[in-house]
């Protein structure tokens, strides 16, 4: 991989096999770009929007995507590593084979998104949404998970027991078949209409 220092990120473009390092830049609209094998480390792009880009084996290392809007884009095998990402959009997005480890992801939203094989590790995902998801796999690995809503997107097979699910907001129908631990009972109950004394 080459080792760009400073790179312009503009539309229409094309980047491969590049390792982008420090840029700093807010309220940028970027689109119909793609993105090969390329590592952002400690780069911040916040308050943004990213539309109809590709990104393909990318790795974001310690960055900052606050606020941004990444709408109608595709992620294939990409990971984000210590990333501060409250707040993003992820709606609409083909997402494959990527993993959020170690991220600060409150109040993210991925509604309306085809997902295959997405994992969040350690993450951050307190009032975050799914909704009308297309889902193939989703992992949630020792996560916080409170108040989050799932409005159908079914959780069938998917392990919960690691994760805080405090609250979360979801229907019997989607939550049938997730997998839980014993005392996680108690946060669910009040889809039966059940009080715990």
């Amino acid at each position: 991989m080459e080792n760009e220092v400073e790179i312009t990120l503009k539309n229409d473009d094309m980047i491969e096999n590049k390792k982008i390092n420090n840029i700093k830049i807010e309220k940028i609209k970027l689109k119909n770009s793609e993105y090969r094998l390329v590592e952002f480390y400690n780069s911040a792009i916040t308050d943004s929007d990213i539309e109809n880009v590709y990104f393909n084996n990318v790795k974001f290392i310690e960055c900052n995507f606050s606020n941004t809007a990444f709408e109608n884009n595709s992620f294939k095998n990409c990971t984000f590593l210590n990333c501060k990402m409250e707040g993003c959009n992820f709606a609409e997005n083909s997402i494959n084979y990527t993993e959020f480890k170690d991220c600060n992801l409150a109040y993210s939203n991925f509604n309306n998104s085809t997902i295959k094989e997405l994992l969040f590790t350690k993450s951050n995902l307190l009032r975050s949404a799914y909704q009308e998801n297309d889902v193939h796999k989703i992992e949630y690995d020792r996560c916080d998970l409170t108040q989050s809503q799932f409005i159908h997107n079914s959780l069938k097979g998917v392990d919960l027991s690691s994760s805080i699910i405090n609250e979360i907001a979801i229907s019997i129908e989607d939550i049938k078949g997730a997998i839980i631990e014993p005392n996680q009972c108690m946060d669910l109950a009040y889809l039966l209409g059940i009080k715990i004394k």
